[in-house]
């Protein structure tokens, strides 16, 4: 029988350690999985800040590309105001002109608007005033008459 018992305890010990062999493969296997899903969430926040990063980039030229359009936009503008102030000078200039000759003209009409023969006569001579201008003492001095 000692052979009997010895095969016995060999098949024991086989099942120990199969049962044991068996407990290690689930244990890697659930080793495995936690790491599986550990990398498959850590690829997974890789695409995410990888494609947050990519983005950001396109803004940040986006951005760039805007900023060069606005400073053409704004030298175009002053471009045309530059063109446009000469214009402006000119306008300014012959509005100017127009203005003078409308108040030269205006001046002429005034000075037209009373009657020609009007001008030709002599001032009238008031006796009374006559008189008292030729009694008053003049502040130059005596009158040489």
């Amino acid at each position: 029988r000692p052979q009997a018992s010895s095969f016995e305890e060999k098949a024991e010990e086989r099942e120990a350690d199969a049962a044991k062999e068996r407990q290690e493969n689930e244990t890697v296997e659930d080793e495995a999985k936690e790491s599986s899903a550990d990398l498959l969430a850590y690829s997974a926040r890789d695409r995410a800040v990888h494609e947050a990063w990519k983005h950001s980039e396109r803004a940040n030229e986006l951005s760039k590309q805007a900023a060069e359009t606005a400073l053409e936009a704004a030298n175009e503008s002053l471009e045309a105001q530059r063109i446009l102030d000469q214009h402006d000078v000119i306008g300014i200039e012959n509005q100017t002109q127009a203005d003078v000759q409308k108040a030269e003209a205006a001046q002429g009409l005034e000075a037209s608007n009373a009657p020609w023969p009007i001008a030709f006569l002599p001032a009238p001579i008031c006796k009374e005033s006559h008189s008292e201008v030729n009694q008053r003492p003049s502040a130059r001095g005596p009158s040489r008459r």
